[in-house]
């Protein structure tokens, strides 16, 4: 299903760079997996090449708050590669349903113990109800999904975990 497009890098002002090969126009799945063990799947429903140029545009803004997924996740990505660390691009196209498609992939890597930086989906994880909504609990890392406690825990307290808290 995955095909590989590249390397992430940055560009002078510390702009994310995206593969030539993961910028289609088409929807699609993609992943990104940092050379530490980490991946984050996303989905682009209208094209792979406006997505990823959103997160171009959000690794040169400020953080700000934890729901802006887009720029958490573009700072995460920017900060593995001032690390050192190495992120690999790959995308899926042609799948009937973006949404299923995405919700197995992340169970498939929770299931091998893979940390998975996505915040929803997550097998381990209740699924927030109506009026409810994720709130992180630590900060610093990927969710450590392959624990079965729920609210989630790592043992090495270097992950973040979420529970469902009421929305405010």
């Amino acid at each position: 299903m995955w095909k590989y497009a590249g390397d992430l890098s940055q560009d002078a002002e510390g702009k994310l760079v995206f593969p030539a090969a993961a910028k289609l126009h088409v929807p699609g799945l993609y992943r990104f997996t940092i050379s530490d063990g980490a991946a984050y799947v996303g989905q682009a429903r209208r094209s792979l090449r406006r997505r990823f140029r959103q997160y171009r545009r959000s690794s040169g803004l400020p953080v700000g708050p934890d729901r802006l997924t887009t720029r958490r996740n573009a700072h995460t990505l920017r900060d593995a590669l001032n690390e050192g660390k190495t992120v690999t691009v790959e995308i899926a196209t042609g799948l009937a349903s973006l949404d299923a498609a995405e919700r197995a992939e992340i169970a498939a890597l929770c299931a091998a113990g893979v940390p998975v930086l996505n915040r929803a989906h997550v097998p381990a994880w209740p699924v927030a109800r109506a009026g409810h909504r994720p709130i992180p609990l630590l900060r610093g890392g990927p969710f450590c999904c392959a624990a079965a406690s729920s609210p989630p825990a790592c043992p090495a307290q270097a992950h973040t975990a979420y529970a469902c808290g009421l929305a405010t």
